[in-house]
């Protein structure tokens, strides 16, 4: 090819099962991916939307008295004994991410059928389903006899949990993912691309705010601020009265975690692998370095923190110290975060089991789900289902890498993992590790 002529070849953007395989540029001298992933970055899609049936577990078990509650990407519903036998399992129409709630020896969840469930929790007989017109991500929050959760049709719902009646809905600008919280008063919750919201207990605003994100999950409150993460890479601490901004910190990458609050320590992951700990007022405790992108939240009990990650780990780290106590790998990303008991820990992976491990991380036993086949992520709307352009320049080679270097450093890129596959990665949300 003769210096200073270009050549355009184009690739399918993929997205598929988790582990796709990102183009291997080596051979080009320097590439610039130009629209196509401009506009899936910018989509106003929410790909947590697309996850396919398969045995997965993306969820987070719930224990109580001696039983663990899980849903699966295989459409099932699953009560297990803690020494990992099948007490009962329900299925729906459709799979669960929805995590499990109780109250009232009621468990309560979401499916991707669009129903919000009731059954019995020692029976697993259903009570009664709530039929929204959207899938159902959020998990449910119960307080005084209402059950206040999101749903994709873009609605926040509240129902009473005794008989499936609906209260009221708050209709957002977009679909709802986030979990609401309730602290007082206040129901807070994110939807997608739109804003974090305070609602009063009869579904009227109270105060909202735009974080600038594509995706809020969980956030969390000590009474006089709410924390929430954005996608924007910032965790925002907020007037809990009033949504005014107290104070921010930027991670670099973006947030897709869940908010844990626990003994005046806030706790998040960001999808720059780390899991940080910031005392109320901003102040960084500590942070902790994975090999890949969080999963979806932690829970913190007896002074150690639960996570998991896109590594395929799932970690225990000291919460006062940030220092690793012990990790358990699978074969599976790791997106669940435990429910602990006295007697071990209970925690989910994308490889179709259910793990207890002792408190040493110790494999105790696995369950494997009805599917031994891996979730994937379907095929989106049109608006993803394009081929990235890549141009293959032959001259100021250097000049055009550096340039590539400089633009992807700007958005958050890590020069630790600055390579031509991992710099596509970091760009493509959709696949190749990413959430």
């Amino acid at each position: 090819m003769e210096a200073g002529a270009s050549n355009m070849v184009t690739y399918p953007t993929g997205y598929g099962n988790l582990n796709i395989p990102t183009f291997n540029t080596s051979d080009f001298g320097a590439v610039e991916i130009e629209a196509t992933v401009a506009l899936i970055q910018k989509a106003k899609i929410n790909p947590i939307w697309f996850v396919d049936v398969g045995g997965s577990i993306f969820n987070v078990p719930l224990a109580w008295k001696g039983k663990i509650y899980v849903g699966a990407c295989d459409k099932n519903f699953y009560c297990i004994s803690e020494c990992g036998k099948l007490a009962w399992k329900f299925q729906t129409k459709d799979i669960i991410i929805s995590c499990p709630v109780i109250a009232d020896a009621i468990v309560y969840f979401g499916s991707y059928d669009g129903n919000l469930y009731a059954l019995d929790a020692t029976t697993g007989e259903e009570r009664w389903r709530f039929k929204t017109k959207g899938k159902v991500f959020s998990t449910p929050y119960i307080d005084n006899g209402v059950l206040y959760f999101g749903s994709e049709d873009k609605n926040l719902y509240a129902v009473n949990a005794k008989t499936g009646e609906r209260l009221w809905a708050f209709q957002s600008q977009n679909s709802i993912c986030s979990s609401p919280i309730v602290f007082g008063d206040t129901i807070y919750f994110g939807a997608d691309n739109d804003n974090f919201y305070a609602l009063r207990k009869d579904g009227t605003v109270k105060w909202k705010f735009d974080g600038k994100s594509s995706r809020y999950l969980k956030a969390a409150c000590d009474g006089r601020l709410v924390y929430i993460g954005s996608m924007d890479n910032n965790l925002y601490a907020l007037s809990a009265e009033t949504g005014e901004l107290v104070w921010k910190y930027t991670t670099r990458d973006s947030i897709a975690t869940d908010v844990v609050y626990a003994d005046e320590v806030i706790y998040v992951g960001s999808r720059d692998y780390d899991m940080y700990a910031f005392k109320p007022d901003g102040t960084l405790l500590w942070k902790f370095q994975t090999h890949n992108v969080l999963g979806w939240g932690s829970t913190v009990k007896n002074d150690i923190v639960y996570f998991g990650s896109c590594d395929n780990y799932f970690y225990a780290v000291g919460a006062k110290t940030g220092q690793l106590l012990w990790k358990v790998k699978t074969n599976g990303i790791v997106n669940s975060y435990p429910a602990v008991t006295e007697k071990g820990v209970y925690f989910g992976s994308w490889d179709c089991n259910l793990y207890a491990v002792d408190h040493q991380g110790h494999i105790r036993w696995r369950f494997q789900t009805a599917l031994s086949n891996q979730s994937a992520f379907e095929t989106p709307p049109d608006l993803l289902q394009k081929t990235a352009t890549v141009t293959v320049h032959t001259e100021e080679i250097g000049e055009s890498i550096n340039r590539y270097k400089d633009s992807f450093a700007e958005e958050g890129g890590r020069s630790s993992v600055y390579t031509f596959k991992s710099q596509y990665t970091k760009k493509h949300r959709y696949g190749g590790g990413s959430q």
